[in-house]
């Protein structure tokens, strides 16, 4: 095998690697920046009562974790109102564990960047180097990723369903060096706020959301094939084509 084909084959295969993770990777900012989503699962775990917060402050702080969060807030010291006075919304070791939950995702971030920039590249070196004709290979690379991502997410889903207390134990051991995430439900904010139902419900949405990229994906990779198949065939059919086969033979 010369090593131009060698190095083709390995470029499409880290393309259609690099899908599940680009999906992935924004389905998580898509969640992350969803402040909507963290007031209803306020609202439906009931946080204002363990908090003693009413919900428009929760509602606020909202905001401001969502932006911390996305890099885009420098710091996580939140003054909230609690029973008529102003506080810190999270202690040292909360603020500490959000430091780290920040760096975790800051990697997750700049991965997505990277993945993103590799797609485009791959994109444009393949075009030029097809001259526009690498249409059906596309299609093929797309169906594949896409089936890739949805195997691999459906699996992620089913086992959240099924066992996601061990899922989300193992997150954290794996994730993080210290024990800053083992928090205090009956005095910790930060687990009153975002109870463990919450992040079951983020984790089927991960999941949910990264799937209906994967199945788009796969859909247009099959359209794509579909589409070009047939012109092939069309032109094979069509005289012009005909007239040519007799002549090489």
């Amino acid at each position: 095998m010369r090593l131009s084909s060698w190095l083709g084959r390995l470029a499409s295969g880290l393309f259609v690697l690099s899908l599940p993770v680009l999906f992935g990777t924004l389905s998580l900012r898509w969640l992350v920046s969803d402040v909507g989503w963290y007031k209803a699962g306020f609202a439906k775990y009931g946080v204002s009562e363990p908090t003693n917060m009413a919900p428009a402050e929760l509602d606020r702080s909202a905001g401001e974790i969502s932006r911390y969060l996305l890099i885009q807030r420098d710091n996580v010291d939140i003054p909230v109102k609690v029973g008529g006075v102003t506080i810190p919304l999270f202690n040292e070791r909360e603020i500490h564990h959000m430091e780290d939950v920040q760096k975790l995702l800051s990697d997750f971030y700049n991965l997505q960047a990277g993945v993103a920039a590799y797609v485009l590249l791959y994109l444009a070196v393949g075009w030029i180097r097809h001259r526009g004709g690498g249409w059906p290979l596309l299609g093929t690379k797309l169906r594949w990723g896409g089936a890739l991502t949805l195997g691999l997410f459906a699996g992620f889903g089913v086992l959240s369903m099924f066992n996601f207390d061990e899922l989300f134990l193992q997150f954290h051991v794996m994730s993080f060096d210290n024990d800053l995430w083992i928090l205090d439900p009956s005095k910790d904010r930060l687990v009153m706020m975002f109870p463990q139902g919450f992040w079951y419900d983020s984790a089927i949405r991960l999941a949910l959301g990264t799937g209906a990229q994967a199945l788009g994906a796969l859909l247009i990779g099959l359209f794509i094939e579909r589409a070009f198949s047939r012109q092939t065939s069309a032109a094979i059919g069509h005289p012009a084509g005909v007239a040519s086969r007799e002549a090489d033979r």
